[in-house]
């Protein structure tokens, strides 16, 4: 299963998301539309996070997150960080070997990070790439 594949079957799959994801261009598609406010339950439900817990992550107010509940899909802004979420889920878990790991992992101040959470600097791309770093640096056995 490739990345995309694997970010989308995080997001929901076919069921939620409403088509089939085979590649890259279909996840930037879908982006790009919106995906739909569903997805945001599945992501939080498969990371084991509170939906407004993942709001934070996405770098949404408590109140964009109850509109955006209310609604039926998340601006192409909103649903890139969601995918990017997803994407440095995949990773995580790959790095430590599970679910529950990589989960607890992005929730723990991380001395590398500067005390950070990983998960609360995944607004940003920036932000996005040093948690992507240090988790390539676990892969490779190098001291975090």
């Amino acid at each position: 299963m490739g990345e995309a594949t694997q970010i989308a079957s995080i997001l929901g799959g076919r069921k939620v998301l409403g088509v089939e994801v085979r590649g890259i261009d279909d996840l930037i598609a879908l982006i790009h539309r919106g995906l739909p406010v569903k997805t945001m339950t599945r992501l939080a439900a498969y990371a084991g996070l509170e939906r407004r817990l993942l709001g934070q992550w996405m770098g949404l107010s408590d109140r964009v997150l109850a509109r955006r509940l209310a609604g039926r899909s998340l601006t192409p802004h909103e649903s890139d960080r969601a995918a990017r979420i997803a994407r440095v889920f995949v990773r995580a878990e790959v790095a430590l070997h599970s679910r529950e790991k990589a989960s607890l992992w992005l929730r723990r101040p991380n001395r590398v990070l500067g005390q950070a959470e990983p998960g609360s600097l995944l607004d940003t791309d920036v932000g996005a790439q040093m948690v992507m770093d240090v988790l390539g640096r676990i892969e490779h056995g190098t001291f975090s």
